[in-house]
């Protein structure tokens, strides 16, 4: 009821603003008997602190406003004259009108495409406020894949969610978390919305002193199990435990990298010699093995499939490159052999 009464008073102080100028105000004259109809409903219709209407929506009376614009200009029931300057004047509220339209009709679809995602999470803020970081935060996305060591920040246009990072060997830094970006170079749709999803649930619950998102029974929990691909870069000579690394996507969403091919070192252990996948991890004197992981999968049949996954490429590209040396190494009567042995049809 108070933001219908502060569009009515915006209202009438634009009609009056038209109306020092000797400016025609149809618009307003549209507006200001419809928000004070709403005002009526509102006070006939207020049940139980519910408001119940019949078709007072700003939207909507924005679409009836251009509607009932281009009638006073356009329609057939009109016979008045119109002078060049009135008529742009008119095309220039129409403008307005749709400016504020678009603007709306964005807002709606973003709201609705946070609705897309299954989002939980914590903020945890820090002691210490006088810091650009304000809290640590954690999500868990469609409930299959968490991400740890988010954080709240302020910057120069507001607070802002960053991201966990890896540090490579020359001293510079990469996103672990990497959004989806599209052929133009921009960050593709169903990544931006998923990215703002996150932004504004994290945001929202440091403003507001919350710690985490309200828990959901299980009945209400969605889960979605998205698609994996990954992209391994065998390492052939490697002497340490790590075999290979790997980047994950998710779906269409994003890719995590600093995934890792360990082998498992421990001598006497069921397996022993064996490959496995190891997800970005950090260390923490706290967790059973010294680590603990950034981005981990929280659903079975979701991090079963991304093992598999991983390892099943690993594999494709570890035999690749094993025929790539043995091709380099064979006589050139050797590798005409093979290419015989490969295609015997050929003489």
């Amino acid at each position: 009821m108070d933001a219908i009464g502060k569009l009515l008073q915006k209202e009438r102080a634009l009609k009056s603003q038209l109306e020092v100028e000797a400016k025609p105000c149809p618009i307003a004259e549209t507006r200001i008997p419809r928000y004070m109809e709403q005002l009526s409903e509102l006070g006939e219709n207020k049940t139980d602190n519910n408001f119940r209407f019949k078709s007072i929506t700003e939207l909507n009376l924005l679409y009836y406003a251009v509607f009932a614009l281009d009638e006073f200009v356009y329609g057939e029931a009109n016979s008045t004259a119109f002078s060049v300057d009135e008529i742009n004047n008119f095309k220039s509220q129409r403008n307005e009108l749709n400016a504020r339209i678009i603007r709306i009709e964005n807002f709606i679809e973003k709201e609705q495409n946070m609705g897309k995602y299954e989002i939980s999470a914590r903020v945890n803020p820090l002691a210490d406020q006088s810091q650009k970081v304000k809290a640590m935060a954690s999500v868990t996305i469609d409930n299959v894949v968490a991400i740890n060591d988010l954080t709240v920040v302020e910057g120069k246009n507001g607070l802002f969610v960053g991201y966990p990072q890896s540090k490579d060997k020359d001293g510079s830094f990469r996103d672990i978390v990497q959004f989806l970006k599209g052929e133009d170079g921009k960050m593709a749709k169903e990544s931006m919305e998923l990215k703002e999803a996150i932004g504004k649930t994290l945001v929202d619950l440091f403003k507001n002193g919350e710690r985490a998102t309200p828990e959901k029974a299980g009945a209400d929990k969605k889960t979605v199990i998205h698609e994996i691909k990954a992209f391994v870069t065998p390492l052939r000579d490697s002497q340490t435990a790590t075999k290979g690394l790997a980047t994950v996507q998710v779906g269409e969403l994003f890719k995590i990298g600093s995934v890792r091919v360990n082998q498992n070192t421990k001598e006497g252990t069921e397996n022993f010699g064996k490959n496995f996948v190891a997800m970005p991890s950090r260390p923490d004197k706290t967790a059973e093995n010294g680590y603990r992981d950034v981005v981990h999968p929280v659903n079975r049949e979701f991090g079963d499939n991304l093992r598999k996954t991983v390892l099943k490429q690993f594999d494709t590209q570890m035999e690749w490159k094993n025929r790539s040396a043995d091709k380099e190494k064979s006589t050139p009567e050797q590798a005409r052999q093979s290419a015989d042995k490969s295609n015997p049809g050929l003489e």
